[in-house]
């Protein structure tokens, strides 16, 4: 055989490999044990050390206010979810923060906008 036509072979064989990649045992290596599968590593850190992943936590209770945290809560939400629907429906935070007196018309807007059942008076 000419050289010409061993490098075609060999391109073939490089295509074929990319086409139709072979298991570890048909390549001769071997194969991870069945059983346990690998440890999946921790979930990354941010600026402060604070983890990514957040849990939903009970909030603390207000006496006559209702707060965004426990309409997440109680929505089955993170806050911070809860507070990027309300500020794209275009609802601005109060100075009291985010947080609505009971029974007022802003409360009744959030919790209809978060799809949550009007509280009866």
């Amino acid at each position: 055989m000419s050289e010409v036509e061993v490098r075609k072979i060999k391109k073939i064989v490089r295509k074929a490999e990319r086409l139709f990649p072979l298991t570890a045992e048909e390549r001769g290596e071997e194969s991870l044990p069945v059983g346990k599968p690998p440890k999946a590593a921790p979930p990354s850190t941010g600026k402060r050390g604070k983890t990514l992943a957040y849990a939903i936590v009970k909030p603390r209770e207000v006496e006559g206010f209702a707060t965004l945290s426990q309409l997440a809560a109680e929505r089955g939400m993170q806050p911070q979810l809860a507070r990027i629907w309300v500020k794209k429906a275009g609802m601005e935070r109060s100075a009291a923060g985010w947080r609505w007196k009971v029974g007022s018309r802003d409360l009744k807007k959030v919790r209809k906008l978060l799809g949550l059942p009007e509280i009866p008076k």
